[in-house]
This record gives structure tokens, C-alpha cells and sequence, in this order.
């Protein structure tokens, strides 16, 4: 029995050489006997290479052995052949990806992508089998690391509707993206620029490897829509919970009432007041914040009395103690001192507002400071302990009940909040940290029912206040102020760094509310061509080719 290149060839094994350097495949065929060798596969650690050994023969039924050990060399070769094609592809060397490699089996799509409908069975058939699983669309890329590497291109039905096709990240100054969907695009904003957090890098990549597979290919056309799909990127991302999944989830949320809004012809303060049976007010009073404690204290009261009298500026709110302090003072009795000074120097008709950052840790601290405030006849106390201590800041509030306690502007789990209705009094929920508008509208829901006063906490003149300002306008039990950098300078910003028009501006202590479809601000040209843009979308699979004509019998 000869050993022959077809013989080879059957099993796969076409690459063959003896231990003299002969091929044996079709190209240098030799023909050898089974008597004269005993191959054995040598596989290497890539599974590309089969060498063929020649060895003396043993003693007894060498034809046997022959056999055996030429059947499993070709079964080795196999079963590494197969693992390798059902194994996705890594990244090329450019760092893209192989259009082809389908991460999942074919007859498992990943959970975020929309089925293709099965083939009807052919009715010529007596018996169809089951409609065989959808075959997963082509353009699939496995998700991770890579796809911040590269753009991503996603393919999927054809639909109509307002459908999202792509996802936008823009890192600068802060942090914003958008959606598209058919000819519009919305405008969102994930997070906003903190020295103390730095995340934007980290939240730009989130927005698409998180959140981009539950938001891409689905139809949003209303409030509910987004509902759900913000519902839906929270509990599949249950692994990543924390407020770095809230802001990412930010970022496409507001983008994606900006969307829905403007295809419906109307400002987001108009949609949410439908949604929250309010009306949406022409103007929000603001109050004056973002005082800096390091700034020396008379120069700081200098500010407020100057943006009192120049802007009308009508309410302030000042920060006392220090920053997770343990109970000690940036400075000896700075906090002590300030109370009663920003009463005498603004006057008994202002409203004014304290916020400790969770300075305090002992209600013996707290509650001597919290009398101060009630005599001096201001109107909350926020953070007074580190914001995850709510029985503490409940207790506090059972203790003085002339001073109402303000807390929420750092949470943004929803089981949380529920638990804690009775540690607030006024709800400060910041719409990037708790994820974005719909997640601050269920909070405000919540508020209503309790009685309680829904204050959003906005420090940032960027996106943020613009999302505050159509938010606060129209949710029925909003506090008559909304939040706006007017302490820490005499010239209160007005949005004109990330905006083409002044849509910030205070006037007679007040903000107007845009009435252009969804913000009603545009961004300027500049920012968006000097940010960091990625993008992740979606194309519509082209058609299948048509099925050739049957060919004529002989």
C-alpha cells in the first residue's frame, strides 16, 4: 500500500514532507511505502504547520501504526482548522477589524442586535423543517477595547421611522455627543469638566462600547422610547453600575430628547411639561453659586452684592465648612462668620442658601450650624454630612425642623433615592450624575409625591444649564430658582464659550427659556471641529442579489 499525494490530500494534510525533504503532496509527489515510514504529525503552536517525520519502523504490524499515527496527525489538523474559524478574529495590525469575523456562532446574534426574519419554508416541500436562526448580519465586531481603536460601521435592516443610526463622541472642554436618526441629529452632553473628576477620556469611550449597542437601530420617536431605552442600557449594564455608566448614559439620553423634540417641532421645556403635566415658563429666576472657599471671603460677598445690583440677581447660595471636612473648617470659624455677614450685606428680601459638601460628621457639629442658618433666615442646608450618610441628614432634619435639608446631587441609583424620601426635604438630582433626563424626571415624580421641593443641581455654564433651565422650568413643584455660576466672578458666563449665541445671559436675575425645537441652542463651529470625535453607526444592509434563473433541462 503506497502512501500517495491523494491519500494526502483527503485528510487535508497537503503540506507534508518526509525526513529527507521530499514533499509528499501533489507539487513533488512521491509514492512510499507504509513499511518504509512511520510519519507522526508535529503540529505548531499556530496550527499552520504539519511536518511529516521519518522514523524506523518498529517491530509488529507496521502497517498498523502507520495507519494510526497518519489518521491522527490529519484529525489534529482538522480540529485545529475548525477551532480557528469559529474563534473571532483579533485586530489587524492597523488596529482595525476583520470585516468577516463573527465573534458569536451564526445562529446566536448578540442580544442588542434586531433578528433578521427566517425565510418562509418553501411550500414545494412536504415537510419543512424549522425555519432555520438568522444568520447574524455582516460588519459585527466583537465589543471591547478595540472599538476605540477605530470607527465602527454597523449593519442592519433596512426600517423606517426615526431610527438611530449613529453615535457621535466630541471630547473638549468638557464632553458632549450626538445622535442622528434620518436628517436630524440631537445634541446631549455626558459630562462637564471637574478638576476633581477627570473622566471625560474614560466616559467618551463608554458612550460607545456601553451604551452605543443599546441605542443604535432603535426607533425613538417619543419621551417613552427613550424611557426604555435608557432602561434598557442600564440593567444590561448591571455589571458596570456607578456614576460613570450614569454619565455615559447622560450623554446619549439628552442627545436623544433633543432628537425626539426637534422632530416633533418643539422644546424639550415643552415636551417635558407634557410629560409632567406642567407648562413650560418663558423664564427661570436664577440664584447665584459656585462660590470658591479659597477665595478670600469679603471678595467673594463682593460678587454677590455686585451681581445683586447689576443682574438682578435675587437668591445665592454660599458654601460654608470644607469639603468633606470631618467637622473642621477650611478656616477657624470662616463658616461662623460668613452666615451672619452675607445676611447684613444682602439684605432680608434675598434668598439665601448653604452648602457644606459634606463637611460635618457629627450631628454636635452640624446642629449648632444649622440653628445659625435657621436664625439668619436661610432657606436650606445642603450636604451637610457626606452625601451617603442619609439617616445622619435625616436625623438632623428631625432635630431642626425649621431648616430644610437639600441632598441627591451626587446620587444616581433610583432604589436609593426611594429608601430616602424621608432624609430630604428639597431633591437635587444632577442630570449627568443620575444619567440623564428621563432618570431626573422619575426622580421629580418621586419629589411630587412626597411633597417635597425638586431643585436639579447645575454649577457648570455648558450643556448642563441648558438642560436644567428647559428642566426646571417645567416641572410643576420646581424650586422658583435654578442654579447658575454667579459668585465666583462679576461677569456671570453666558454660554458663549460653547455656544453660538449668549443663551445663558442673565437679565433681571432670570434666564429665558430657548423656544427653538429641542435645546434651541446651537454649539459653535470652532468647539465641534477642534473636539475629539468617534463615532459608531449604522448602514443598511444592501439588498440580497437576485436568484439566478433555473437552468433548462437537457
Amino acid at each position: 500500500t503506497a502512501l500517495t499525494p491523494q491519500a494526502l490530500g483527503r485528510c487535508g494534510c497537503s503540506d507534508h514532507r518526509g525526513a529527507d525533504g521530499r514533499r509528499l503532496d501533489g507539487s513533488g509527489g512521491v509514492a512510499m511505502q507504509l513499511a518504509d515510514i512511520d510519519p507522526v504529525a508535529v503540529v505548531s503552536q499556530q496550527g499552520r504547520a504539519v511536518e511529516a517525520t521519518k522514523q524506523p519502523a518498529a517491530n509488529g504490524l507496521p502497517w498498523l501504526r502507520m495507519l494510526i499515527a497518519t489518521l491522527g496527525a490529519c484529525a489534529l489538523v482538522g480540529i485545529g482548522f475548525g477551532v480557528g474559524r469559529s474563534l473571532p478574529r483579533a485586530a489587524d495590525s492597523n488596529g482595525g477589524h476583520d470585516a468577516t469575523a463573527r465573534p458569536w456562532p451564526l445562529s446566536q446574534p448578540p442580544p442588542s442586535q434586531p433578528r433578521l426574519p427566517s425565510p418562509p419554508p418553501s411550500p414545494a416541500s412536504p415537510s419543512p423543517s424549522p425555519p432555520p436562526s438568522p444568520a447574524l448580519p455582516s460588519g459585527w465586531w466583537s465589543y471591547g477595547e478595540e472599538w476605540w481603536d477605530s470607527d465602527v460601521d454597523w449593519e442592519a435592516p433596512p426600517t423606517d421611522g426615526m431610527v438611530v443610526t449613529e453615535l457621535n463622541t466630541y471630547e473638549k472642554d468638557g464632553y458632549v455627543c450626538s445622535v442622528k436618526a434620518g436628517h436630524l441629529e440631537g445634541w446631549g452632553q455626558a459630562c462637564y469638566h471637574s478638576s476633581r473628576s477627570q473622566l471625560s477620556g474614560v466616559v467618551a469611550k463608554r458612550v460607545h462600547t456601553w451604551v452605543g449597542p443599546h441605542v443604535l437601530g432603535k426607533t425613538v420617536e417619543t419621551p417613552a422610547d427613550i424611557d426604555a431605552v435608557t432602561d434598557t442600557a442600564w440593567r444590561q449594564n448591571y455589571k458596570h453600575t456607578g456614576d460613570v455608566l450614569a454619565q455615559v448614559l447622560a450623554g446619549v439620553d439628552t442627545a436623544l430628547w433633543d432628537l425626539v423634540a426637534r422632530n416633533l417641532n418643539v422644546s424639550v421645556c415643552t415636551l417635558v411639561a407634557e410629560v409632567m403635566g406642567g407648562e413650560c415658563k418663558s423664564h427661570m429666576p436664577v440664584y447665584g453659586s459656585n462660590g470658591n472657599r479659597e477665595t478670600d471671603l469679603g471678595l467673594l460677598l463682593a460678587n454677590a452684592v455686585h451681581n445683586h445690583d447689576k443682574y438682578g440677581v435675587q437668591a445665592f447660595k454660599f458654601q460654608i465648612a470644607q469639603r468633606m471636612g470631618g467637622d473642621v473648617d477650611i478656616t477657624p470659624n470662616r463658616t461662623e462668620t460668613l452666615i451672619p455677614l452675607a445676611r447684613q450685606l444682602l439684605g432680608p428680601e434675598v434668598t439665601l442658601l448653604a452648602d457644606a459638601n459634606g463637611g460635618y460628621d457629627t450631628i454636635e457639629r452640624a446642629k449648632p450650624i444649622a440653628q445659625l442658618l435657621i436664625d439668619n433666615n436661610f432657606t436650606f442646608f445642603e450636604e451637610p454630612y457626606p452625601f451617603w450618610e442619609y439617616d445622619k441628614a435625616a436625623a438632623l432634619g428631625a432635630a431642626m425642623p425649621g431648616m430644610p435639608i437639600a441632598l441627591g446631587e451626587q446620587e444616581y441609583r433610583m432604589d436609593v433615592w426611594q429608601r430616602n424620601v424621608h432624609a430630604m426635604d428639597v431633591w437635587q438630582p444632577d442630570v449627568h450624575y443620575i444619567g440623564g433626563v428621563s432618570r431626573s424626571l422619575a426622580v421629580a415624580r418621586m419629589s411630587m409625591e412626597a411633597g417635597a421641593r425638586f431643585v436639579p443641581h447645575s454649577p457648570n455654564p455648558s450643556f448642563v444649564a441648558v438642560f436644567t433651565l428647559h428642566i426646571a422650568a417645567a416641572v410643576p413643584n420646581a424650586f422658583q430658582f435654578m442654579e447658575a455660576d454667579a459668585v465666583n466672578t462679576r461677569q456671570p458666563p453666558d454660554g458663549k464659550r460653547f455656544f453660538t449665541e449668549g443663551v445663558l445671559k442673565i437679565k433681571d436675575g432670570k434666564m429665558k427659556v430657548p423656544t427653538g425645537a429641542g435645546w434651541g441652542v446651537a454649539l459653535r463651529s470652532d468647539w465641534v471641529d477642534e473636539a475629539s470625535k468617534r463615532t459608531s453607526k449604522m448602514k443598511s444592509s444592501p439588498p440580497p442579489p437576485a436568484p439566478s434563473p433555473p437552468r433548462p433541462r437537457d
